[in-house]
């Protein structure tokens, strides 16, 4: 697979240097944060949330991950949206910039999913806004576990 790149001459040669712009918001404050027609959540701006995300995938394995996405039996609800181009940077470039990994959390675990999420308090705001865009969760949803109890119940009943 042939990898291209553009220097950082030909880049000050083209005069005004790129610029990346964060135009959708990340994380678990999109869904739970953020306030929504008539529904008050927790009055997140959405421009806290707006984000630009990078994969730290080595060179060497982007021909393998990419077609791992090709692969129809890998795909999740989301439509495949990686193409066979992208650009690529060092890590210590974006850090440098303010960029940060992403803490992924299990959903499943109650306790950590609360201490997230109450990171979103609109009395810590100031304090947090930082990282609210920098927490994301996986796993299945988990519904509150009186609801899964009777949802296995119920479940259990209909044959």
């Amino acid at each position: 697979m042939p990898i291209s790149c553009l220097s950082q001459a030909e880049i000050e040669k083209r005069g005004t240097p790129p610029t990346l712009q964060a135009r959708a918001p990340f994380g678990v404050f999109k869904l739970i944060g953020v306030n929504t027609g008539r529904k008050v959540k927790m009055n997140i701006p959405v421009s806290w949330l707006k984000s630009v995300c990078f994969s730290e995938t080595p060179l060497r394995e982007l021909k393998s991950f990419y077609r791992a996405t090709q692969d129809e039996k890998n795909w999740t609800f989301k439509a495949n949206k990686y193409q066979k181009y992208g650009l690529a940077f060092h890590a210590e470039f974006v850090r440098g910039r303010g960029g940060q990994p992403v803490f992924y959390y299990d959903r499943r675990n109650i306790p950590i999913t609360q201490s997230v999420e109450s990171l979103g308090h609109p009395d810590l705001h100031e304090k947090t806004k930082a990282i609210l865009p920098l927490c994301e969760p996986y796993g299945p949803k988990v519904l509150e576990p009186e609801k899964e109890i009777d949802d296995h119940v119920r479940k259990r009943r209909h044959f």
